[in-house]
């Protein structure tokens, strides 16, 4: 007797768990660096927020050396939030496409589970005919021996 499909198929089954499985935690894994990307480019914004005030000295007059150096510093932590914002951008695609790929293989393991249960039924469904059609012979070998033993 050959092996049953539903046997058969365990092997890809098992395949396609594992693979979801590895993109389930790579889809973790991206979605974790842009968690910690967006929270330090929160953390960016917040310190030029901090900053974005103009400097004074300590009796309230304007001091222009603080100021250019102030404008400087801010500049650069432009540059920093700018280059912060394309990062977080290139992590939120790459999440994604790690999500569509975990999803995908997602579908692909829920669609062979279902196959691997569809072939469990019809095994199934074939064994009880087998089982009825021999039930179904033996009693009517039964009878046959029955009304050859009247005669």
């Amino acid at each position: 007797m050959s092996p049953k499909r539903s046997s058969k198929i365990e092997p890809v089954k098992a395949l396609a768990a594992r693979d979801e499985q590895a993109r389930s935690m790579d889809y973790s894994t991206c979605k974790q660096r842009l968690d910690d990307a967006s929270t330090k480019l929160e953390e960016l914004l917040r310190y030029r927020e901090d900053y974005d005030r103009p400097p004074t000295s300590a009796d309230g007059r304007l001091d222009i050396a603080k100021l250019q150096e102030n404008r400087q510093f801010l500049a650069k932590l432009s540059e920093v939030i700018k280059l912060q914002e394309r990062n977080v951008a290139k992590l939120q695609h790459v999440a994604e496409h790690a999500r569509n790929e975990w999803l995908a293989s997602r579908v692909k393991t829920k669609n062979l589970d279902q196959l691997s249960e569809n072939y469990v039924r019809e095994e199934n469904r074939e064994a009880e005919r087998v089982e009825q059609k021999q039930a179904d012979e033996l009693t009517g070998q039964r009878f046959i021996w029955n009304q050859n033993r009247e005669f």
